[in-house]
Protein backbone atom coordinates (compact mmCIF):
# COMPACT_ATOMS: atom_id res chain seq x y z
CA UNK A 1 0.00 0.00 0.00
CA UNK A 2 0.91 3.53 -0.29
CA UNK A 3 0.90 4.05 3.25
CA UNK A 4 0.08 7.47 4.04
CA UNK A 5 -1.62 7.92 7.39
CA UNK A 6 -2.15 9.40 10.68
CA UNK A 7 -3.08 8.18 13.96
CA UNK A 8 -1.73 6.88 17.08
CA UNK A 9 0.81 4.20 17.54
CA UNK A 10 -0.65 0.77 17.78
CA UNK A 11 -3.48 1.99 14.80
CA UNK A 12 -2.46 1.70 11.00
CA UNK A 13 -1.96 5.49 10.77
CA UNK A 14 0.75 7.84 11.89
CA UNK A 15 2.31 10.83 10.12
CA UNK A 16 1.26 14.59 10.72
CA UNK A 17 -1.44 15.95 8.13
CA UNK A 18 -2.62 12.51 6.74
CA UNK A 19 0.68 11.57 5.41
CA UNK A 20 3.34 8.85 6.22
CA UNK A 21 7.14 8.73 5.08
CA UNK A 22 8.28 5.45 3.82
CA UNK A 23 5.32 2.97 3.45
CA UNK A 24 5.01 -0.48 2.94
CA UNK A 25 6.38 -3.42 0.98
CA UNK A 26 9.71 -2.17 0.19
CA UNK A 27 11.07 -2.86 3.59
CA UNK A 28 8.44 -5.18 5.04
CA UNK A 29 10.18 -5.88 8.36
CA UNK A 30 10.58 -4.25 11.38
CA UNK A 31 13.89 -4.09 12.73
CA UNK A 32 15.77 -1.15 14.09
CA UNK A 33 18.63 -0.59 16.19
CA UNK A 34 18.10 0.92 19.84
CA UNK A 35 16.09 3.73 20.06
CA UNK A 36 17.12 4.21 16.26
CA UNK A 37 15.45 5.30 13.03
CA UNK A 38 16.69 4.84 9.88
CA UNK A 39 15.55 7.07 6.59
CA UNK A 40 15.59 4.40 3.89
CA UNK A 41 15.63 5.30 0.27
CA UNK A 42 14.00 1.68 -0.30
CA UNK A 43 12.49 -0.40 -2.44
CA UNK A 44 8.84 0.20 -3.41
CA UNK A 45 6.25 0.61 -1.25
CA UNK A 46 2.76 -0.81 -0.90
CA UNK A 47 3.90 -3.51 0.70
CA UNK A 48 2.31 -3.63 4.31
CA UNK A 49 3.41 -3.65 7.51
CA UNK A 50 6.56 -5.47 9.00
CA UNK A 51 7.44 -6.20 12.96
CA UNK A 52 10.82 -7.28 13.84
CA UNK A 53 10.54 -9.52 17.06
CA UNK A 54 8.82 -7.08 19.19
CA UNK A 55 7.61 -4.16 17.54
CA UNK A 56 5.75 -3.66 14.29
CA UNK A 57 5.27 -0.90 11.64
CA UNK A 58 4.59 0.00 8.18
CA UNK A 59 7.66 1.07 6.33
CA UNK A 60 7.47 4.78 6.52
CA UNK A 61 4.98 3.57 9.64
CA UNK A 62 5.64 2.92 13.01
CA UNK A 63 3.35 1.10 15.00
CA UNK A 64 3.87 -1.21 18.49
CA UNK A 65 6.75 -1.32 20.37
CA UNK A 66 10.60 -2.54 20.96
CA UNK A 67 13.32 -2.93 22.55
CA UNK A 68 15.36 -0.77 19.74
CA UNK A 69 14.33 1.46 16.93
CA UNK A 70 16.46 2.66 13.50
CA UNK A 71 15.68 5.49 10.79
CA UNK A 72 17.17 5.03 7.41
CA UNK A 73 17.11 6.73 3.90
CA UNK A 74 18.39 4.65 1.30
CA UNK A 75 18.05 3.85 -2.26
CA UNK A 76 19.56 0.12 -2.71
CA UNK A 77 20.94 -0.46 -5.84
CA UNK A 78 23.24 -2.34 -8.03
CA UNK A 79 25.17 -2.98 -4.42
CA UNK A 80 25.26 0.56 -3.83
CA UNK A 81 22.72 2.71 -2.61
CA UNK A 82 22.27 6.21 -4.23
CA UNK A 83 23.60 8.34 -2.10
CA UNK A 84 23.05 11.77 -0.49
CA UNK A 85 25.94 14.06 -1.66
CA UNK A 86 26.34 16.37 1.05
CA UNK A 87 25.27 15.61 5.13
CA UNK A 88 23.11 18.11 5.52
CA UNK A 89 22.26 18.98 9.05
CA UNK A 90 18.99 20.75 9.69
CA UNK A 91 16.73 21.70 12.88
CA UNK A 92 18.13 19.00 15.01
CA UNK A 93 19.01 16.36 12.19
CA UNK A 94 21.62 15.29 10.90
CA UNK A 95 22.36 12.44 7.95
CA UNK A 96 24.91 10.03 8.79
CA UNK A 97 26.57 7.27 6.20
CA UNK A 98 26.23 3.38 6.45
CA UNK A 99 28.65 1.45 4.69
CA UNK A 100 28.67 -2.08 5.88
CA UNK A 101 31.42 -3.27 8.48
CA UNK A 102 32.85 0.18 8.50
CA UNK A 103 30.34 3.01 9.34
CA UNK A 104 28.42 4.95 11.13
CA UNK A 105 29.86 3.29 14.01
CA UNK A 106 33.41 3.26 15.45
CA UNK A 107 32.12 0.64 17.92
CA UNK A 108 32.44 -2.80 16.30
CA UNK A 109 29.51 -4.45 18.11
CA UNK A 110 27.25 -1.46 17.67
CA UNK A 111 28.17 -1.59 14.24
CA UNK A 112 27.65 -5.36 13.95
CA UNK A 113 23.90 -4.90 15.46
CA UNK A 114 23.57 -2.21 12.38
CA UNK A 115 25.03 -4.56 9.58
CA UNK A 116 22.38 -7.59 11.25
CA UNK A 117 19.69 -5.60 10.82
CA UNK A 118 19.80 -4.36 7.16
CA UNK A 119 21.15 -7.60 6.03
CA UNK A 120 18.31 -8.60 4.46
CA UNK A 121 17.84 -5.82 2.08
CA UNK A 122 19.44 -7.59 -0.62
CA UNK A 123 20.90 -5.78 -4.09
CA UNK A 124 20.23 -7.49 -7.38
CA UNK A 125 23.04 -9.54 -6.50
CA UNK A 126 21.68 -11.32 -3.67
CA UNK A 127 23.66 -9.73 -1.40
CA UNK A 128 22.42 -7.90 1.41
CA UNK A 129 22.99 -4.12 0.19
CA UNK A 130 26.21 -2.30 1.41
CA UNK A 131 25.12 1.71 1.98
CA UNK A 132 22.39 3.61 3.25
CA UNK A 133 21.73 7.07 4.74
CA UNK A 134 21.18 6.70 8.72
CA UNK A 135 18.95 9.86 10.13
CA UNK A 136 20.67 11.35 13.64
CA UNK A 137 18.55 13.11 15.94
CA UNK A 138 21.46 15.39 17.56
CA UNK A 139 21.44 14.37 21.49
CA UNK A 140 20.60 11.23 20.84
CA UNK A 141 22.33 8.24 19.95
CA UNK A 142 21.75 6.18 16.70
CA UNK A 143 19.97 3.57 18.60
CA UNK A 144 18.06 5.42 20.88
CA UNK A 145 14.44 4.17 21.07
CA UNK A 146 12.18 7.43 19.69
CA UNK A 147 9.03 8.95 21.35
CA UNK A 148 6.30 9.31 19.45
CA UNK A 149 6.47 12.60 19.21
CA UNK A 150 9.93 11.93 17.77
CA UNK A 151 8.76 9.62 15.68
CA UNK A 152 5.97 12.32 13.88
CA UNK A 153 8.96 14.73 13.87
CA UNK A 154 10.99 12.26 11.88
CA UNK A 155 8.04 11.21 9.34
CA UNK A 156 7.31 15.03 8.48
CA UNK A 157 11.62 15.70 8.54
CA UNK A 158 11.90 12.78 5.81
CA UNK A 159 8.59 14.03 3.68
CA UNK A 160 10.59 17.26 3.27
CA UNK A 161 13.74 16.15 3.10
CA UNK A 162 12.47 14.15 0.31
CA UNK A 163 11.21 17.07 -1.67
CA UNK A 164 14.40 19.08 -1.16
CA UNK A 165 15.86 16.29 -3.35
CA UNK A 166 13.03 16.35 -6.33
CA UNK A 167 13.32 19.82 -6.21
CA UNK A 168 16.99 19.51 -7.29
CA UNK A 169 16.92 17.52 -9.87
CA UNK A 170 17.83 18.30 -13.81
CA UNK A 171 15.27 16.23 -15.94
CA UNK A 172 17.46 14.83 -18.89
CA UNK A 173 20.36 14.60 -16.92
CA UNK A 174 22.74 12.20 -14.55
CA UNK A 175 20.94 13.80 -11.81
CA UNK A 176 17.81 12.29 -11.59
CA UNK A 177 16.06 10.48 -8.38
CA UNK A 178 12.74 9.13 -7.73
CA UNK A 179 10.63 9.36 -4.55
CA UNK A 180 11.18 6.22 -3.41
CA UNK A 181 14.66 6.17 -3.27
CA UNK A 182 13.91 8.75 -0.26
CA UNK A 183 11.73 6.16 1.99
CA UNK A 184 11.84 6.80 5.62
CA UNK A 185 11.72 3.57 7.53
CA UNK A 186 11.68 3.48 11.33
CA UNK A 187 12.35 0.07 12.45
CA UNK A 188 12.12 -1.52 15.64
CA UNK A 189 13.88 -4.70 16.93
CA UNK A 190 14.97 -6.93 19.69
CA UNK A 191 16.90 -9.48 18.11
CA UNK A 192 19.02 -7.98 15.29
CA UNK A 193 19.20 -11.26 13.39
CA UNK A 194 15.70 -12.33 14.46
CA UNK A 195 12.85 -13.13 11.46
CA UNK A 196 10.43 -10.63 10.48
CA UNK A 197 6.34 -11.03 11.15
CA UNK A 198 3.93 -9.51 8.87
CA UNK A 199 0.91 -8.26 8.86
CA UNK A 200 -0.46 -7.69 5.18
CA UNK A 201 -3.49 -4.74 4.63
CA UNK A 202 -6.51 -6.97 3.55
CA UNK A 203 -10.55 -5.05 2.40
CA UNK A 204 -11.74 -7.05 5.42
CA UNK A 205 -8.36 -7.03 8.05
CA UNK A 206 -5.17 -8.21 7.61
CA UNK A 207 -3.09 -11.50 7.10
CA UNK A 208 -0.41 -12.56 9.77
CA UNK A 209 2.61 -14.52 9.03
CA UNK A 210 5.88 -15.40 10.38
CA UNK A 211 9.12 -15.40 7.95
CA UNK A 212 12.25 -16.95 9.57
CA UNK A 213 15.47 -15.06 10.16
CA UNK A 214 17.06 -17.93 7.54
CA UNK A 215 14.09 -16.64 5.23
CA UNK A 216 13.42 -13.27 5.21
CA UNK A 217 14.91 -11.06 2.55
CA UNK A 218 13.36 -7.91 0.35
CA UNK A 219 14.87 -7.43 -2.96
CA UNK A 220 16.03 -3.96 -4.55
CA UNK A 221 13.12 -3.35 -7.10
CA UNK A 222 14.43 -2.03 -10.43
CA UNK A 223 13.05 1.88 -10.41
CA UNK A 224 15.27 2.59 -7.55
CA UNK A 225 18.45 0.56 -8.61
CA UNK A 226 20.68 3.41 -9.71
CA UNK A 227 24.42 2.51 -8.91
CA UNK A 228 25.36 4.89 -6.67
CA UNK A 229 24.69 8.16 -7.93
CA UNK A 230 24.33 10.94 -5.36
CA UNK A 231 21.60 13.02 -4.53
CA UNK A 232 21.97 16.22 -3.63
CA UNK A 233 19.34 18.17 -1.78
CA UNK A 234 18.18 21.58 -2.36
CA UNK A 235 19.41 22.61 1.60
CA UNK A 236 18.14 26.41 1.29
CA UNK A 237 14.54 25.17 0.66
CA UNK A 238 14.87 22.00 3.08
CA UNK A 239 15.21 24.70 5.54
CA UNK A 240 12.73 27.06 4.26
CA UNK A 241 10.43 24.39 4.62
CA UNK A 242 11.54 24.00 8.30
CA UNK A 243 10.82 27.06 9.02
CA UNK A 244 7.71 27.86 7.30
CA UNK A 245 5.88 25.47 9.88
CA UNK A 246 4.50 28.18 12.04
CA UNK A 247 2.85 29.86 9.29
CA UNK A 248 -1.22 29.87 8.40
CA UNK A 249 -0.50 28.36 4.71
CA UNK A 250 1.81 25.37 6.45
CA UNK A 251 -1.12 22.45 6.65
CA UNK A 252 -2.42 23.27 2.60
CA UNK A 253 2.00 23.61 2.02
CA UNK A 254 2.38 20.47 3.47
CA UNK A 255 -0.59 18.25 2.09
CA UNK A 256 0.65 19.65 -1.38
CA UNK A 257 4.00 18.44 -0.54
CA UNK A 258 3.41 14.85 0.55
CA UNK A 259 1.23 14.98 -2.83
CA UNK A 260 3.80 15.91 -5.15
CA UNK A 261 6.35 13.27 -3.41
CA UNK A 262 3.22 10.46 -3.91
CA UNK A 263 3.26 11.24 -7.30
CA UNK A 264 7.06 10.84 -8.09
CA UNK A 265 7.83 7.64 -7.12
CA UNK A 266 8.25 6.00 -10.64
CA UNK A 267 6.77 2.97 -9.30
CA UNK A 268 5.83 0.92 -12.37
CA UNK A 269 2.26 -0.46 -10.17
CA UNK A 270 1.72 3.61 -10.18
CA UNK A 271 -0.52 4.37 -13.44
CA UNK A 272 -0.01 8.24 -14.78
CA UNK A 273 -3.52 8.66 -14.77
CA UNK A 274 -3.21 8.61 -10.88
CA UNK A 275 -0.04 10.49 -10.83
CA UNK A 276 -1.59 12.91 -12.67
CA UNK A 277 -4.13 13.55 -10.31
CA UNK A 278 -1.53 13.73 -7.78
CA UNK A 279 -0.05 16.53 -9.26
CA UNK A 280 -3.09 18.50 -9.99
CA UNK A 281 -4.26 18.18 -6.16
CA UNK A 282 -0.40 19.45 -5.51
CA UNK A 283 -0.90 22.75 -7.44
CA UNK A 284 -3.99 23.46 -5.84
CA UNK A 285 -3.30 23.36 -2.55
CA UNK A 286 0.01 25.05 -3.22
CA UNK A 287 -1.88 27.78 -5.37
CA UNK A 288 -4.80 28.12 -2.11
CA UNK A 289 -7.42 26.82 -4.49
CA UNK A 290 -10.00 25.76 -1.87
CA UNK A 291 -13.61 27.09 -3.35
CA UNK A 292 -15.17 26.66 -6.98
CA UNK A 293 -14.60 29.65 -8.21
CA UNK A 294 -10.59 29.15 -6.80
CA UNK A 295 -10.95 25.87 -8.89
CA UNK A 296 -12.65 27.85 -12.06
CA UNK A 297 -10.01 30.41 -12.02
CA UNK A 298 -7.09 27.83 -11.50
CA UNK A 299 -5.20 28.81 -15.22
CA UNK A 300 -5.35 32.43 -14.12
CA UNK A 301 -3.73 31.72 -10.73
CA UNK A 302 -1.08 29.61 -12.01
CA UNK A 303 -0.02 32.11 -14.46
CA UNK A 304 -0.07 34.98 -11.90
CA UNK A 305 2.24 32.92 -9.22
CA UNK A 306 4.68 31.91 -12.14
CA UNK A 307 6.58 35.28 -12.94
CA UNK A 308 8.86 34.81 -15.51
CA UNK A 309 11.25 38.16 -16.24
CA UNK A 310 9.76 37.51 -20.52
CA UNK A 311 7.23 35.61 -21.95
CA UNK A 312 7.07 33.77 -25.56
CA UNK A 313 5.13 36.32 -27.56
CA UNK A 314 1.66 35.07 -29.02
CA UNK A 315 3.35 35.68 -32.54
CA UNK A 316 6.07 33.00 -31.87
CA UNK A 317 3.44 30.26 -30.55
CA UNK A 318 3.58 26.72 -31.79
CA UNK A 319 0.18 25.51 -33.94
CA UNK A 320 -1.92 23.61 -31.55
CA UNK A 321 -1.83 20.08 -31.56
CA UNK A 322 -5.66 19.76 -31.40
CA UNK A 323 -8.14 21.35 -33.23
CA UNK A 324 -8.87 23.64 -29.92
CA UNK A 325 -7.50 26.80 -30.42
CA UNK A 326 -5.40 28.61 -27.60
CA UNK A 327 -7.92 30.28 -25.39
CA UNK A 328 -5.59 32.09 -22.79
CA UNK A 329 -3.34 35.33 -22.88
CA UNK A 330 -0.21 33.52 -22.11
CA UNK A 331 1.29 30.11 -22.89
CA UNK A 332 1.37 28.71 -19.23
CA UNK A 333 -2.13 29.83 -18.73
CA UNK A 334 -3.35 27.85 -21.79
CA UNK A 335 -1.43 24.78 -20.46
CA UNK A 336 -2.83 25.07 -17.16
CA UNK A 337 -6.01 25.49 -18.60
CA UNK A 338 -4.88 22.59 -20.62
CA UNK A 339 -3.92 20.78 -17.27
CA UNK A 340 -7.03 21.21 -15.58
CA UNK A 341 -9.08 19.48 -18.35
CA UNK A 342 -6.85 16.43 -18.80
CA UNK A 343 -6.97 16.31 -14.80
CA UNK A 344 -10.83 16.74 -15.29
CA UNK A 345 -11.01 14.03 -17.94
CA UNK A 346 -8.73 11.18 -16.34
CA UNK A 347 -10.35 11.68 -12.86
CA UNK A 348 -14.13 10.71 -14.01
CA UNK A 349 -12.65 7.55 -15.48
CA UNK A 350 -12.52 8.56 -19.10
CA UNK A 351 -9.81 8.04 -21.75
CA UNK A 352 -6.87 10.30 -22.15
CA UNK A 353 -7.97 10.74 -26.07
CA UNK A 354 -11.61 11.50 -24.95
CA UNK A 355 -11.23 15.12 -24.81
CA UNK A 356 -8.39 16.64 -27.39
CA UNK A 357 -5.11 17.81 -25.37
CA UNK A 358 -2.54 20.56 -26.54
CA UNK A 359 0.05 17.88 -24.37
CA UNK A 360 0.19 14.47 -23.75
CA UNK A 361 -0.47 12.86 -19.66
CA UNK A 362 3.29 12.37 -19.92
CA UNK A 363 4.17 15.78 -20.83
CA UNK A 364 2.14 16.64 -18.41
CA UNK A 365 3.85 14.70 -15.84
CA UNK A 366 7.31 16.52 -16.55
CA UNK A 367 5.71 20.13 -16.56
CA UNK A 368 4.25 19.43 -12.88
CA UNK A 369 7.20 17.64 -12.24
CA UNK A 370 9.53 20.83 -12.98
CA UNK A 371 7.30 23.77 -11.89
CA UNK A 372 5.55 22.44 -8.77
CA UNK A 373 9.21 23.12 -6.46
CA UNK A 374 9.41 26.10 -7.85
CA UNK A 375 5.53 27.43 -6.99
CA UNK A 376 6.57 25.93 -3.31
CA UNK A 377 9.87 28.49 -3.51
CA UNK A 378 7.77 31.15 -4.69
CA UNK A 379 5.27 30.58 -1.74
CA UNK A 380 8.44 30.77 1.18
CA UNK A 381 9.98 33.19 -1.18
CA UNK A 382 6.99 36.08 -0.83
CA UNK A 383 6.30 35.04 2.80
CA UNK A 384 11.05 35.83 3.47
CA UNK A 385 11.29 32.68 4.20
CA UNK A 386 13.72 31.84 0.92
CA UNK A 387 15.81 33.25 -1.82
CA UNK A 388 15.00 32.51 -5.14
CA UNK A 389 18.35 31.93 -7.03
CA UNK A 390 19.74 32.33 -10.21
CA UNK A 391 18.82 28.73 -11.32
CA UNK A 392 15.14 29.34 -9.78
CA UNK A 393 14.97 32.42 -12.10
CA UNK A 394 15.85 30.66 -15.17
CA UNK A 395 14.04 27.96 -14.64
CA UNK A 396 11.10 30.56 -14.46
CA UNK A 397 11.90 31.46 -17.53
CA UNK A 398 12.22 28.48 -19.59
CA UNK A 399 8.84 27.04 -18.99
CA UNK A 400 6.74 28.96 -21.64
CA UNK A 401 9.69 28.19 -24.36
CA UNK A 402 9.72 24.28 -23.14
CA UNK A 403 5.72 24.53 -23.93
CA UNK A 404 6.32 25.78 -26.93
CA UNK A 405 8.28 22.79 -28.28
CA UNK A 406 6.40 20.43 -30.44
CA UNK A 407 8.13 17.48 -28.74
CA UNK A 408 9.83 18.21 -25.12
CA UNK A 409 11.39 14.11 -25.37
CA UNK A 410 12.53 14.60 -28.69
CA UNK A 411 16.78 14.93 -29.25
CA UNK A 412 17.86 18.39 -30.28
CA UNK A 413 18.75 18.70 -34.55
CA UNK A 414 22.34 18.18 -34.80
CA UNK A 415 21.99 21.37 -37.36
CA UNK A 416 21.19 23.21 -34.06
CA UNK A 417 22.89 21.50 -31.71
CA UNK A 418 25.87 23.22 -30.60
CA UNK A 419 29.37 21.47 -30.90
CA UNK A 420 30.05 20.87 -27.49
CA UNK A 421 27.42 18.46 -27.08
CA UNK A 422 26.28 15.20 -28.58
CA UNK A 423 23.86 15.00 -31.23
CA UNK A 424 21.48 12.89 -28.79
CA UNK A 425 21.07 16.24 -26.86
CA UNK A 426 17.50 16.75 -25.74
CA UNK A 427 15.40 19.63 -27.14
CA UNK A 428 14.63 20.49 -23.29
CA UNK A 429 18.89 20.65 -22.45
CA UNK A 430 19.10 23.24 -25.47
CA UNK A 431 16.17 25.48 -24.12
CA UNK A 432 18.02 25.76 -20.89
CA UNK A 433 21.36 26.64 -22.29
CA UNK A 434 19.94 28.56 -24.36
CA UNK A 435 18.72 30.75 -21.70
CA UNK A 436 21.93 30.21 -19.30
CA UNK A 437 23.71 32.08 -22.54
CA UNK A 438 20.85 34.89 -22.54
CA UNK A 439 21.42 35.60 -19.37
CA UNK A 440 25.23 35.79 -19.42
CA UNK A 441 24.63 38.37 -22.15
CA UNK A 442 22.23 39.73 -20.24
CA UNK A 443 25.00 40.37 -17.79
CA UNK A 444 27.87 41.16 -19.34
CA UNK A 445 25.76 44.13 -21.54
CA UNK A 446 24.87 45.56 -17.26
CA UNK A 447 28.62 45.62 -16.92
CA UNK A 448 29.35 47.03 -20.67
CA UNK A 449 26.48 49.25 -19.72
CA UNK A 450 24.91 48.38 -23.23
CA UNK A 451 21.14 47.73 -24.80
CA UNK A 452 20.36 43.94 -23.99
CA UNK A 453 20.40 41.86 -27.17
CA UNK A 454 16.67 40.46 -27.45
CA UNK A 455 16.70 36.74 -27.77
Amino acid sequence: MAGWGRGRPGSSEHAPWGKVLGDSGQWPRLRALEGHQILRQPVCPRQGLGRRAGGIRFHGRWIGEADSSLHDLRSPGLGRVARVAEEPDAEGYSLKRFVRGRLPESDSERQATLDAVLAPYRDFRDEPIRTAVILAAHGRGLTEHPSEEDRADLFLFGELFAFAALAAREFFTYSYCNRDQLRLVIQAFTDPGGGAFMALRRRDGAQRTMVTGDRYSVQTPAHVSYSGRRIKPDCALLEALLMSRDLEEWPGLYRGIALFNQANTDAPDMSTDTELVLSYATMEQILGIASRADQKRFPEKFAQAWRPSREVSRSNWRSSPSDRPWKKDSLRACWALDLKICRGNLAHGHRESAVPSQWTVHEHLLFTSFTIPLLVKQALSDVGLYGMTDRDQRDINVLEPLLNLPDIFAAASSEEDQADFPDEDFAWRQVVRQEDEHRLLRLIDDLLGEEPVQP
